[in-house]
């Protein structure tokens, strides 16, 4: 297969996402949607990064808030958006499938854009006013930029990959110890990159560090990014935990326990989130078994099911388990594809493997939302397609389907 062939394959499937994305999903403004909408109006008004035109916000970042006022500030509507974030994820898309393209072949690649853009829970997000497509197309793109300057050796790239990683958290905090955290590990993986590590970590704390000031200045206490404690709180009381597993957060919100400590306030200013941050820690100190348990209970339940479909385990119970069955699948493909490469390219298996840990490390106390792990199976899917290929290449080999006259057990 040609790099021209995958062009043009890649063009489909581009035109393929764009029609069914627009076809089939009506562009509405729900959820955390407007929000995002009033925040960005205030930015656009000249009150600064304000739900109220007054108080500062505190728990959300101001990224995506910022695209949707510089796409009314260019438009004066937001008809056309949806096409935007279509665009936007495909790009996601496309950077993660390079990843696999580059390091495992034109098959492997082709393949994870395929299954990409087959998966409808990721282009729902799209048709409304969330910022998960921005988000996976900095942050799928920053993984390409990371992955080409291991193999290039490259601070060029290096510096991309930590600015698009620093971008990435103005839209999602979750990326902000990303490159922090990884870059002991790939020391020790490979101490040639040392220079490269230096670089992408500089950049990242370079674009980060002046929300962290403002925050700073705000507040007079130093905010890493955000201070959203309403995920977290939720886990120290069993029945806001119970609630946000069966009815998602809306049923959360509307406990009387979390509606006190918000108050008349919007939940993402700075007020709230001190009384939020007091009852967590207060929770956690009262009964740490009891939090501990919801945690991995927690952890176990999200990562275990396909995202968008929750509430099938009530409505449509056989579906749901269906799909865990398939989640399963997917992490077995996965660990093979770790196992086939770990030896032969330690750096990409490093980086697939570790923003996954990563993200289940800090998403560990959160009361997640199965749409916070999409740019984390996204990321997997190279190792998934690889390991899939490779296993359906041995089994055809031992029933003696095919004849194995290279010599490799890759797929290019």
């Amino acid at each position: 297969m040609t790099t021209r062939h995958i062009a043009i394959l890649s063009t489909i499937l581009f035109v393929i996402h764009v029609a069914v994305g627009l076809s089939v999903d009506q562009f509405t403004i729900t959820g955390d949607g407007p929000e995002y909408l009033r925040m960005a109006e205030n930015l656009l008004g000249g009150n600064g990064f304000s739900y109220d035109g007054v108080n500062p916000v505190v728990g959300k970042p101001p990224g995506f808030s910022l695209l949707v006022a510089a796409y009314l500030s260019l438009f004066g509507t937001l008809t056309g958006f949806h096409l935007f974030q279509l665009l936007l994820l495909f790009l996601g898309y496309f950077s993660i499938a390079s990843v696999a393209r580059k390091s495992f072949g034109h098959i492997a690649g082709l393949l994870v854009l395929t299954f990409l853009v087959a998966v409808d829970p990721i282009r729902d997000l799209a048709a409304n006013l969330m910022s998960e497509p921005l988000f996976l197309a900095l942050f799928g793109s920053g993984m390409f930029a990371l992955y080409l300057s291991l193999k290039k050796n490259s601070i060029f790239h290096g510096i991309a990959a930590g600015v698009l990683f620093g971008l990435a958290t103005y839209v999602r905090p979750i990326s902000l110890f990303w490159p922090v955290m990884a870059a002991p590990i790939l020391w020790l993986v490979n101490r040639r990159h040392a220079h490269i590590i230096l670089a992408i970590v500089t950049a990242h704390l370079l674009i980060v560090g002046p929300w962290i000031v403002r925050n700073f200045v705000q507040f007079d206490r130093v905010v890493p990014v955000v201070a959203n404690w309403g995920p977290m709180y939720g886990m120290t009381d069993n029945e806001i935990w119970t609630t946000h597993a069966t009815e998602g957060w809306v049923g959360g919100f509307q406990n009387e326990k979390f509606v006190s400590l918000i108050g008349s306030d919007f939940p993402y200013n700075w007020a709230p989130q001190e009384r939020l941050r007091e009852a967590t820690l207060s929770g956690i100190r009262a009964d740490v078994t009891g939090w501990i348990s919801r945690c991995v209970r927690q952890s176990f339940r999200a990562w275990t099911y396909v995202p968008g479909t929750k509430s099938w385990e009530w409505l449509r119970p056989t579906l749901y388990w269906l799909g865990r069955g398939v989640m399963l699948v997917f992490f077995l493909a996965c660990a093979l594809g770790y196992l086939f490469y770990m030896k032969r390219d330690p750096d990409l298996t490093t980086i697939l493997v570790g923003q996954a840990l990563y993200s289940g490390l800090l998403l560990f106390p959160v009361t997640v939302e199965s749409r916070y792990l999409i740019p984390v199976y996204a990321c997997l899917m190279p190792l998934a397609a690889i390991g899939a290929l490779n296993f359906i290449k041995r089994f055809m080999m031992n029933s003696g389907m095919t004849r194995n006259t290279s010599g490799h057990d890759s797929v290019s």
